[in-house]
């Protein structure tokens, strides 16, 4: 369940978010997208350095407009002040509803992913928005075209580093949905020898970030079981396969760690 937990921290911060009552606000219009055979180009990956560089994010692959993005944020904003702090149980179970059914729609790719990488984000919206951009790459990954894979995999790797040092449960969530993603699209994507291959690279260049790594390291076998993720299951068996084929590599890669005084117990 993305449930998330109510507290009463906090005085009244005097929202106006009764509107929430009627749990009639409309979304912005949703885009219809699936995802394609098309092959994916190379492009795509100058083209997110670009639309990160100018502030761009995932959703701008799907079409989500700058003023979409900035209403929804707010909201969200909004919404999760109203269910941590406002005194009023109705107003709190009212946006705890509002929120679930924003998980649901295309919108929130982008919003989610935006908030994650905005600094200014607290622990409550950066908790809530890793579990509802996990939620998505598990169960929604073919709302997005073809050519926004890139992207996405480029934004989660940017928040696996980002969180390295924590929030821990916040890098948990950014290593499921990666590990999702990984169920998701061939191995050729990662670059011909996998994911786990594609791991022990980055753990060689950037290893001031292999705690994060390693983190993903674990969880990946632990996702070949999830049916969570709405994969078929030809895919899921190829993703098993392709981690077996793996495993010496990963052995490999524990071992290394083991060198490491700081990383023994992880």
């Amino acid at each position: 369940s993305n449930r998330i937990p109510h507290t009463r921290a906090g005085p009244s911060l005097l929202l106006r978010f009764k509107f929430l009552l009627l749990l009639q606000k409309p979304y912005p219009p949703r885009i219809a997208g699936r995802r394609s055979s098309t092959p994916r180009k190379s492009s795509t990956v100058e083209g997110y350095s670009r639309q990160r560089a100018s502030g761009g994010t995932v959703g701008e692959e799907v079409g989500f407009g700058a003023g979409m993005e900035a209403q929804a944020t707010a909201t969200v904003k909004e919404a999760l002040a109203a269910l941590y702090h406002h005194p009023d149980d109705t107003i709190r179970t009212a946006a705890d509803r509002w929120l679930q059914k924003f998980q649901h729609t295309l919108d929130a790719w982008q919003v989610a992913d935006s908030l994650l990488h905005d600094e200014s984000s607290n622990l409550e919206t950066l908790m809530f928005c890793s579990q509802t951009l996990r939620s998505k790459v598990q169960r929604d990954f073919e709302e997005l075209p073809s050519e926004a894979f890139r992207p996405l995999q480029d934004s989660l790797y940017g928040l696996l580093k980002k969180f390295n040092k924590g929030p821990p449960k916040v890098r948990t969530q950014i290593c499921i949905a990666i590990a999702a993603l990984a169920v998701h699209v061939p191995v050729e994507d990662w670059g011909g020898g996998g994911i786990v291959n594609w791991l022990g690279d980055e753990m060689k260049s950037q290893q001031e970030f292999i705690p994060s790594f390693l983190e993903l390291l674990i969880i990946l076998p632990q996702e070949t079981s999830s049916y969570k993720i709405a994969a078929r299951p030809e895919r899921r068996n190829q993703f098993e396969n392709d981690l077996c084929s793996s495993a010496n590599v990963a052995l490999s890669l524990l071992t290394a760690c083991l060198g490491f005084d700081e990383l023994k117990e992880q």
